[in-house]
Order: C-alpha cells, then sequence, then structure tokens
C-alpha cells in the first residue's frame, strides 16, 4: 500500500490506504518525522471527506499532501566488499541504490555516518561459502601477521670448552624446545649457532619475528655494526640469513626481569652440555 503523509503546522500523521497508521504522531516536530526522500504535491481536502478524518484522509489545516517515495524504504544490508563484511544501502527490492554516477553506497559500520560509494557489480551476496572463504583469510592474515618469538642462549666454559645451544620458538599456539651439543668451543660462538639454527627453523621468512639475545656482541653482529675478524665465516652466515626476514626484530635480554622463556633456552643449553658429559662418563665406564 502506498503510504500517504499529511502535516499540519503542529505536526504530522500518517496513515497507509489500508488504514495503518505510520509511525508519527501529531505534535512531533515536523523535521524530526518527515524522511529525507519524500516529495510534495498540493492539494485540498476533499468532499467525500470535510473533516480529513478518514483513512489516507487530510488534517483539518493542512494544505499539503506528502508521498513517500521508494527511496523511503532504503535499509541498511550485510555484503561482501573485497572480502570485507560492509553495510550496503538497498531499496525495498533489495537491490543497491545507486546514485547519479552509478555507484552504491556502503559503510563498514552501519552507525558510523561516514559512507563509502562502490560499483554495485563490486558486492557479493553474504553466502555460507563467501563467509568461510573470508574467515579462512583472516585466519590465515592473522597468522601471518602473528610474530615468532625466539629465545636463544649459549653454554660454555669460561674460555672455552664443552659448549651447547638453547633455542625456544613460541608463535601459533605452540613452542618448541631445541638443546644442541656444539662441542668444545666458546660462548660467543654458542650464541651465535643458537641464533642460526632458530632462524633456520622459520619457513615463512616474511612473517614478523622477534629474536631475543642475551649478550651486547651477538646483538651488535645482528646490527652489522661488528668489525671484528673472530669468527667471521659464521658471522657472516648469521648476517646473510638475518637479511633473509623482511620483518625482523633482535632485542637484548637484560639481566632483571628476564622471560621465562629465556631462562628456559638457557636451561637447555646447559643441559645439552650435562647430557654430553653422562655419555661421556657411561661410555668411560663401558
Amino acid at each position: 500500500a502506498r503510504v500517504l503523509v499529511c502535516y499540519t503546522t503542529t505536526g504530522i500523521v500518517a496513515r497507509a490506504a489500508a488504514g495503518e497508521r505510520y509511525p508519527a504522531e501529531v505534535g512531533e516536530p515536523v523535521d524530526a518525522t518527515i524522511p529525507r526522500h519524500i516529495r510534495g504535491i498540493g492539494s485540498t481536502r476533499t468532499p467525500e471527506d470535510p473533516a480529513g478524518t478518514g483513512p489516507g484522509g487530510w488534517i483539518p489545516g493542512g494544505p499539503h499532501l506528502l508521498e513517500r517515495t521508494a527511496l523511503d524504504a532504503e535499509r541498511w544490508e550485510r555484503r561482501l566488499y573485497r572480502r570485507s563484511k560492509v553495510h550496503v544501502r538497498v531499496d525495498a527490492r533489495g537491490e543497491p541504490v545507486v546514485d547519479a554516477r552509478g555507484l552504491a553506497a556502503i559503510r563498514y559500520q552501519v552507525d558510523d555516518p561516514r559512507e563509502y560509494s562502490v560499483r554495485p557489480a563490486e558486492l557479493e551476496p553474504l553466502t555460507p561459502e563467501a563467509l568461510a572463504h573470508q574467515e579462512k583469510e583472516r585466519a590465515h592474515r592473522r597468522r601471518r601477521d602473528a610474530a615468532i618469538h625466539i629465545f636463544t642462549a649459549g653454554a660454555a666454559e669460561p674460555g672455552g670448552g664443552p659448549a651447547g645451544a638453547g633455542i625456544v620458538l613460541e608463535g601459533d599456539g605452540y613452542r618448541r624446545q631445541i638443546a644442541l651439543y656444539l662441542g668444545t668451543t666458546s660462548g660467543a660462538v654458542a650464541e651465535l649457532v643458537a641464533v642460526l639454527e632458530g632462524l633456520r627453523r622459520i619457513r615463512d621468512r616474511r612473517r614478523p619475528v622477534r629474536l631475543a639475545v642475551e649478550s651486547a656482541h651477538v646483538e651488535s653482529v645482528l646490527a652489522g655494526a661488528w668489525k671484528g675478524e673472530a669468527n667471521r665465516a659464521l658471522i657472516e652466515r648469521v648476517q646473510a640469513l638475518c637479511r633473509r626476514f623482511s620483518r625482523l626484530e633482535v632485542q637484548r635480554v637484560r639481566q632483571r626481569g628476564r622471560h621465562e622463556l629465556h631462562v628456559l633456552a638457557e636451561t637447555l643449553a646447559g643441559r645439552a652440555v650435562q647430557e654430553q658429559r653422562t655419555r661421556e662418563e657411561l661410555k668411560a665406564v663401558e
């Protein structure tokens, strides 16, 4: 039924041709009840209803009739735009309302007044398949953008001796612990090997990686500031591997307030050395 809206100087009343009242009461301010998409057509009271009280009739003293157009039935519906959920202004038939340029209006939040113009052909219905595909892509983006944390530590006798490397990798809801025995070497080499082995175990090198090291020497090596000749071949291997990561962040672990996973990495490094000693002792007894 076509809705007819009549208003007077004191307020407005709306009635449908079927006799149903439009949700507007007499006495409400005109600018608060008249929709923005209506056009006025001049008219007067009819002989059949001089008082203007019948369904779709007139209000006494109301010289104008306002007819709601199809645009008054506009509403916002959820659609997909470039794989993101948006709200699209649609008409009574559920079709996107386009402007003079042939573009539809969308909002990312229905209560946000900011609107953007897009081509209707880029809007997709929210089918279960589309939603499943969108959620899969979101999970992939969350995984891609989530940082992988690497905690490294080296253990060796002062001045060189049996050494071990401890590595803890955490990300994507898992934690991996690695303990490596390195033979006789220095603590600086042990930590560089820990860094090298930790980075080697990350396949997707486009993801953000946060690497925690324990010595200023290793920190300067990774920053490219170390100019010494000691362990040059190992240092170049570590630096070359670091350059393959697009989002690598190096942090030095301070002794005070150390992360529990760095303590675990130190424990793993010491365990690797101790287990090797135990094996050698057992072998000697045999």
